[in-house]
């Protein structure tokens, strides 16, 4: 029987951890966080978009900024407007997340919106430009769009993100680009519109690209969504996924142990 049980509980920890980082967590920063939010718009950098010699998108260090608090949570982020666009070109953004990233999202100056969906995470070593943006130990980079039309010309956003601990340096890049019907937080076509060039011997597929983590409520996954309310749009987040994946592990590995030691 002992035979049976052994390879079997690693298997066991291993479904605990997985079960565990698929819950969705919450974030209750309150009814007004918005709100808050919007009245203090113009303490967040306004940023516009950089670009290099031959007019493609390229990665920008953000100024530092004082946090905007609200109920004991330090908010930051970056302001940036919609230009004139022909064809209501999609949105695309990426930065390396800090591993002290609790959740962050996107907000009109006044209003409500439909915000993002989901995200991609890549190794930030497959791209020239990005693999030795800081924060070094962060070895991800995360690419993200957003619908053209949930976005208005002229009319300025705020993507915020809170943060346990103190604030790291941030690198951001965005470009709006025609992705296509079927190409909003696909690999290929984000890469194209921030002009993000593999390095040799890294193929371009999905394949070494995490599944699309999804922002909708109920939908297990790396976001920390809200009440199902307008006001308050699910808020995507790495620091409770990663902290309940780790205990679940560490929960697996004792129980790998109990009955390790019982079948000797």
């Amino acid at each position: 029987m002992s035979m049976n049980l052994r390879p079997t509980l690693p298997l066991m920890a291993l479904c605990v951890c997985a079960t565990v980082a698929s819950l969705p967590a919450q974030d209750s920063p309150g009814a007004g966080r918005d709100q808050q939010l919007q009245a203090a718009f113009l303490q967040f950098p306004f940023v516009t978009q950089a670009t290099n010699s031959q007019g493609q998108p390229e990665f920008q260090k953000l100024d530092s900024m004082d946090p905007v608090v609200i109920e004991g949570a330090h908010y930051y982020g970056f302001r940036f407007k919609v230009p004139r666009r022909e064809n209501a070109e999609d949105f695309v953004w990426a930065t390396i997340p800090a591993p002290n990233l609790i959740a962050w999202y996107i907000l009109p100056e006044k209003g409500e919106m439909d915000g993002f969906e989901n995200f991609r995470l890549m190794p930030k070593a497959n791209y020239l430009s990005t693999g030795t943006l800081p924060p070094v130990n962060q070895r991800r980079l995360m690419v993200q769009s957003l619908a053209g039309d949930s976005l208005k010309d002229q009319e300025t956003y705020l993507i915020w993100w809170t943060l346990r601990g103190r604030p790291r340096q941030v690198f951001v890049s965005f470009a709006f680009a025609p992705l296509g019907p079927n190409g909003l937080n696909q690999v290929g076509p984000m890469e194209k519109a921030l002009a993000l060039v593999r390095a040799s011997g890294i193929p371009s597929s999905n394949s070494d690209a995490e599944s699309p983590q999804p922002s909708q409520p109920g939908q297990g996954s790396a976001k920390r969504p809200h009440p199902v309310q307008r006001s308050q749009p699910p808020a995507h987040s790495f620091g409770g996924l990663l902290v309940a994946a780790e205990l679940a592990a560490f929960a697996g590995g004792v129980l790998w142990l109990i009955f390790h030691k019982r079948t000797s």
